[in-house]
Parts: C-alpha cells; structure tokens; sequence
C-alpha cells in the first residue's frame, strides 16, 4: 500500500471548476479589472445598457400593431388602417436602426473590455517575474497561461459584451412591466403560470450548469496543451528533423489531441440535454401564451360583452404581452446557458489573477528593494538574509551562503558559500554538469533566493546584463537594429550612434546576418533561431552587453558556440570597455580572460582561487 505521504502535492489552481460561490467570486475579481476605472468600458456598457432600454421601449409599441391591424381589417376601416401601416413602418425602421446601434454599441463595449483585461493581465504577468514563476518553477496548477490572457479572455468579453450584457441589466425592468400588465389582464393566475413556467427552468438549468461549466474548463485546458505541442514543434522544427522524429511526435500529438476529443465529447455529451432543455422551453413558451389566455377568455369572461374585431385585437394584444413575458423570462434561462459556459473559463482568469498578485504581494522579484520572500516558494528560510544596497563597491557579498532547486529547497547545490565579487572583478564559474553554474547566474540575477546565510547585492538590476545559454530573440517583425538594443526598445535608445553598431558588427562578424536582414532597419518576418545559427544568435546577444555596456555582464556560457579567436575578441571588448563579468564556461581558454575562478564540485562543495598562477 503506498504512503500517502508519498504523493506529490497537490496544485493549489489544478482543479475542476462548477458553477458555484466560487463562479461569483471570481466574476468580481475579473469584473474589478474590467470596470476598474471610469473609462470608455463603463462608458459603452451604459450605452449599449440604454439602447437595450430604447429597443425594448419601440417592442412594446411595435406589439400593438398586429391588434390595430386586425381591427382595421375586420372592421375595414381604411383610415386606421393606413395610419396603422406608416406606424408600423416607421417603428420598425426605428427598431432595426436600434438593433443595428446596439450591435455597434455591444462589440465597442466587447474591445474595450478585451483591451483593459489583456493590458491588467499582461502587466500582472510581467510584474515580479510572474512569468518566469509561472513558466520555469512552480505554476501551482495556473496551466498555459499564455492562453488565459489570450483565448480565454476573448471567450469572456465576447461572450459577456456581446450576449449578456446587453439584457442582463435591462431585463429585470422588462419582466417587471409585462408582469403588470399581464397581471392587469390575466390576473393572478396567468402570472403564477408565467412564473412556474420559468422556475422550472431554472431548477432544470441549475443541475445542467455545474457539469457544463466543468467540462467547458476541462476542454479549454486540453485546448491549450494541444497548441503548445504544435508551438513546440514549430519552434524546434530542426531539431526534430535531426532526430528524424516525426513517427514519435507524429503519435504524440495524436495522443494529446486523442484527450482533448474525449474532453469534447464529455461536454457534447452534457450539451444535448442542455440544447435540448433549451429549445423545449423557448418553444413551449409560445404554447403558454395560449393557457394565458383561457383564463380572461374562457375562465374569467372578461370580453365576453366585446364584439367579434374588438375581441380579435384584444386577443392579439394580449398574446404579444404574454409572449413577451415568457420570452423575457427564457431569455434569462437562455442567458444561463452562456453564463453556465463561462463559468470554468472566468474561474480560470480569476486564478490566474489571484495567483499574480499574490506574488506581487510577496515582492517577488523586486529590481530595486530587499526581496523577503524566496522567488518561488514563500517559506523562505528565517536564517536567510538578504540585503540591498545599490551604488557599493561590492557588487555582491555572500556569508554562509546556501542555494538550491526553488521547488525542491531539500537539494542544496552549493552550501556555506562565502564570496565577494567586486567592481572590476573577473570571475570564472566552472564545474560539472548540473553542480549549479546556471543557478548561481540565477542567483546573481536574483530570479533566484538563497536558503541560508547573508547575502548582499550592492549593484543596481539595471546596471547588470546576463547573456543566457541560449539566445533569445523576440519575433514580430522586427529589425536587426531593434534585436541590438533589446532589452530597450529603438525609441529609448535614440543616443545610440551609428558608428557604434557598425564597428560592432565588423569585430563580431556579423556582415552575413546583415545581409541576410537587408539592413539594420528592415523589419523580418522569419524566426531568428530557424535563419541563423548559435554562433550568429550568440554573438547578437552578445553584441547588446557592448551596446548598452552595464557595470557588470553575467555571462552563461556565452561563446560556447564562436571560435576561440572571436572569443578573445569579445573578452577584449569587455575589457576596453571596463565592464566587470562573471563568466560560466568550460573552455580552458577562458582562463585568459579571468583573475578569480570560482569551482563547483557538483556535492555542495566549491573552491574559489587567484586565476593568475594557473594562466599559461
């Protein structure tokens, strides 16, 4: 029997959603970004809220006309006749204008929406390195995040501006007028029909919306998994090929699109009743409307003392108001369904907002103060210290240092690390694979915390550049000129001369990826890992340190793919330029270039040495 206490955790966000408090809860907090502030979102909500409004009152007077038209032709009176047709031609150009406006009213109200909860998500997810939590560390169940803010918040403001916003406010208004009047025409029994009508819907609709709601989030989850994989195909498309392994990839993408079909059919299969409810009470609505008037008629006798046209019109009328009520009542049975359909996707959301702030909360990542908290876990160490001071003579200071995996702060990879790296230090970090080279650049980085000691940062984030393992170049059509100066963009770098990049170019030898960019301006529209190779992609990465020249550059492995000759270059660059840089490397050429060495044993352990006795 296996130990429970062998099970991994559960994910605090991995879960099913139902429709539910939770559903309500989370529509406030999505709700609170949407209409955060008085602006065009509000604005176009109240509009379309008010066409609604105008529309429903041009309803009520187009739901006379049949009765007036009935009345002229039993009792051929040419006049009212006539006065009956341009009424109804100018109400129901009035009531199609109306429509028309509302549409408009309701995809302006949609674009805004979409745009204040993208904006608020996107700026959540790139605050205190969210994304990196999310993507690298521990997700805590908030899966695919990039399709939270991309899909799913198109589903809930399409969904939410354009099918239930523009009724679910003006409809209690509406309900409330018809049932007086089919109180004063029906009395107390055709409303009680009227009611019981709906209360079975929504008793009906109330067990139908749990699973359809739980359903919904299973496949817009699956939905997400199986466009990751082709993203990920896409993006290592040489690699696979290679591999040659388009036979295993070829059966995993069948396998993850195998899931999610499942997913959909759990969810058709809770449609149909839904569908099925749905249309037997949109259509026996109209049947209602008939029981409704057996009462006054038949019951009541109310018209009995009424001649033949007269009853005619009366009968009319009075169905138009019936009707209407109980298609106002549907309606909401109807608005129910997109609710129950939205119920898992605005969950999602709310997580996904609930977990970013609680890192913002926790200062994860903060560039500029005491971060107090580990960068993935909140139960940091009480023995853990962490200071900063910006502008010190010591970039970094560590005491008794220990770091490890975030998520696994039981494996320590280097423990009692005492080291101080200066302005104008050299530092060399090498060791085996997996002893902790990167990590210590992710510590330097501060994307990670420490687990015990003191530690002391003493330079400004914003004075330090890392050039990573593997380069990264942002797509969307942009220049070489643009891929220079990233992190920045063009605009906040108008001081960069000409002059600067083009001997850049020339020592690093990089003509051919000008060429093949025509120009340093043109905007591109293929990926830059597919068009170049490491070394090319390296050396651009490279290139940014001399542009924007930091206090210090923190350096993974950053010419592991160029020649030692151009290696010596770019070492000769950061030294003409007095830039300080730890290096992480296993090239012993490298030695050259260092005066402190800095060896990870892979057990914890480390060695830090002068590099000098050991230069050639």
């Amino acid at each position: 029997m296996t130990s429970k206490t062998n099970e991994p955790p559960k994910k605090r966000f991995n879960k099913d959603y139902s429709f539910g408090w939770a559903y309500f809860k989370s529509i406030h907090v999505v709700f609170s970004i949407i209409f955060g502030q008085a602006d065009l979102a509000l604005l176009f909500a109240i509009i379309t809220i008010a066409l609604v409004g105008l529309s429903e009152y041009i309803t009520n007077h187009i739901g006379t006309i049949s009765g007036d038209m009935y009345l002229a032709l039993m009792t051929k009176d040419h006049h009212k006749f006539w006065q009956t047709m341009w009424k109804a031609a100018y109400m129901y150009l009035a009531k199609c204008g109306t429509l028309g406006l509302i549409t408009f009213a309701s995809w302006l109200a949609y674009i805004q929406f979409r745009q204040n909860l993208v904006k608020a998500l996107q700026n959540k997810y790139f605050a205190h390195l969210t994304y990196y939590k999310l993507n690298c560390i521990d997700s805590e169940g908030i899966d695919n995040p990039d399709q939270r803010i991309t899909q799913d918040v198109e589903k809930v403001c399409n969904d939410f501006g354009i099918q239930i916003l523009p009724y679910l406010f003006c409809g209690p208004f509406v309900v409330a007028y018809y049932t007086w009047d089919t109180w004063r025409t029906a009395g107390a029994g055709g409303v009680g029909m009227s009611y019981v009508f709906f209360l079975i819907g929504v008793f009906v609709n109330f067990f139908l919306m749990k699973p359809l709601a739980k359903w919904t989030a299973r496949v817009e989850k699956q939905e997400g998994n199986f466009r990751y994989k082709h993203m990920s195909i896409r993006d290592n498309a040489e690699s696979l090929a290679l591999y040659r392994a388009e036979p295993f990839e070829n059966t995993e993408c069948h396998r993850i699109f195998n899931v999610l079909i499942r997913k959909q059919f759990g969810l058709t299969m809770w449609m149909l009743p839904t569908s099925f409810w749905q249309q037997y009470f949109d259509y026996f609505g109209g049947l209602m409307s008939y029981a409704i008037q057996f009462i006054p008629i038949i019951i009541l006798g109310t018209y009995d003392n009424k001649s033949g046209p007269d009853l005619a019109s009366i009968i009319s009328k009075n169905a138009f108001v019936y009707i209407y009520l109980i298609n106002s009542l549907t309606r909401y049975t109807d608005l129910a369904i997109s609710v129950g359909q939205l119920a898992g996707v605005m969950q999602r959301l709310s997580d996904f907002i609930i977990c970013a702030d609680e890192a913002a909360r926790r200062g994860l990542g903060e560039q500029n103060g005491a971060f107090e908290y580990d960068a993935c876990s909140p139960d940091l160490s009480p023995s853990a210290i962490i200071q900063v001071k910006g502008e010190q003579a010591d970039f970094y200071r560590f005491e008794n240092v220990s770091y490890g995996v975030p998520n696994n702060p039981s494996r320590i990879l280097v423990g009692n690390l005492n080291l101080t790296i200066s302005n104008g230090t050299r530092l060399l970090v090498t060791g085996p694979s997996g002893c902790g080279k990167s990590s210590f650049i992710r510590v330097l980085s501060r994307i990670w915390n420490v687990n015990t000691g003191r530690a002391t940062f003493g330079v400004d984030l914003e004075k330090v550049m890392i050039v990573p393992q593997r380069a990264y170049m942002p797509t969307g059509a942009l220049t070489l000129r643009q891929q220079f100066t990233f992190p920045k963009h063009l605009e906040d770098d108008n001081d960069i001369g000409r002059d600067i990049i083009d001997n850049l170019i020339q020592r690093l030898d990089l003509e051919s990826v000008v060429k093949q960019c025509n120009g340093l301006d043109t905007p591109v529209d293929f990926e830059w890992h597919e068009r170049f190779t490491p070394g090319e992609l390296q050396r651009i990465s490279f290139g940014r340190v001399i542009i924007h020249q930091p206090e210090l550059a923190l350096l993974d492995e950053a010419t592991n793919n160029v020649s030692e000759s151009l290696e010596a270059t770019m070492y000769k660059m950061l030294q003409d330029l007095k830039i300080s840089y730890v290096s992480v490397g296993h090239r012993t050429t490298l030695l050259h270039y260092h005066d402190y060495s800095l060896r990870l044993d892979g057990r914890g352990g480390y060695e830090a040495t002068e590099v000098a006795s050991e230069k050639l």
